[in-house]
């Protein structure tokens, strides 16, 4: 399986200068991932570790305050590849929607509310296709069918529909012109239990329909183990984990992955659930050496003095962490 995009190395910090002192947020620090072409990789994490500033360099979204330091970002479509950090406002542009599109938190940040849905899949569809409006509104009613979706959609505006219909209108509207890559920042935040697993479906069926690559940010665990063949866990502003869904939630390797998954409630299960000590480090100011050391209750020496290396375990299991590396530590790093 080749990989549909790839970041090494990856620096992206937020700078900001007020009143003669800058400030530097170091959201994403020295990561490294491959997105595998047609596979659902999901990007969990605490808030504030990163995830929303990955999707953004993903998509070619770098704007001040944000600023790529180092590394690099491509894109490989067919045979050809594309530096995402060098290439043109035009040409992200013509990239966006036709190749890769952006499904964001809420749905009215991408519906206009003066328009009708009608006229927003226009819109969409003009910007990469020479198409009238007639065949404009043809192509949407015929995709929205075959997502099990009313045409009936096109003529209302969106304050009229739900919050779950106005974000099943947003990820059709994102995939309308069957771009390989779908970037979904938390598609089923502010949705209640019963409409986010119709979100979900919708989000699986579209990709295996479409056979598209998908990359979802989201804080609920349910989401990912439900959605993603593989599970990248950020903290800090860094990769500590990576592998297929199964082995995150069954053999987690990392201390602050095992948190998380002992943190997810359990059908019979009514005892106490453990949360992790501590608060997550300012990403102005992060610790020296593995950044969640000072609240691992397993840390060593070594772990506030150097940064683990991503150790590969086999089957795509990468986890960044001394107590499952071997590791020369008589030299601070």
């Amino acid at each position: 399986m080749s990989f549909l995009a790839e970041a090494k190395d990856l620096r992206a910090y937020y700078i900001t200068r007020s009143y003669g002192v800058e400030r530097t947020v170091k959201a994403i620090d020295d990561i490294s991932i491959q997105i595998k072409e047609g596979e659902i990789l999901s990007i969990a994490g605490e808030s504030g570790c990163g995830k929303s500033t990955l999707l953004k360099v993903l998509l070619g979204a770098i704007d001040p305050p944000l600023r790529i330091v180092g590394g690099t970002m491509q894109y490989r479509f067919g045979e050809d590849y594309y530096d995402v950090l060098s290439m043109s406002v035009d040409d992200l542009k013509k990239k966006r929607w036709s190749q890769i599109s952006y499904i964001p938190q809420g749905s009215m940040h991408v519906l206009n509310p003066v328009r009708k849905i009608g006229n927003t899949f226009h819109d969409f569809i003009v910007t990469h296709r020479d198409l009238d409006k007639q065949e404009t509104g043809k192509m949407a009613r015929n995709y929205l069918g075959r997502l099990g979706l009313s045409a009936e959609v096109m003529n209302v505006y969106p304050h009229q529909l739900s919050g779950g219909m106005r974000q099943r209108v947003t990820i059709a509207l994102a995939t309308v012109l069957s771009p390989k890559l779908v970037l979904a920042d938390e598609p089923t935040t502010a949705l209640d239990v019963l409409v986010q697993r119709g979100v979900v479906q919708l989000l699986k069926e579209v990709q295996q329909r479409e056979g598209s690559t998908l990359v979802l940010v989201s804080h609920d665990m349910g989401v990912h183990a439900n959605l993603a063949d593989r599970i990248a866990i950020l903290y800090a502003g860094k990769l500590v984990e990576i592998a297929k869904t199964e082995r995150i939630f069954n053999s987690p390797t990392h201390p602050y992955t095992q948190y998380l998954i002992e943190s997810l409630p359990r059908l019979d299960d009514k005892s106490d659930r453990t949360s992790i000590p501590g608060r997550p480090p300012t990403l102005e100011n992060p610790p020296k050496g593995c950044r969640f050391h000072p609240r691992c209750p397993h840390a060593l020496e070594v772990c506030g003095q150097k940064v683990p290396p991503l150790t590969d375990l086999g089957n795509g299991h990468q986890t960044a962490c001394f107590l499952v590396s071997e590791v020369d530590n008589s030299e601070p790093g």
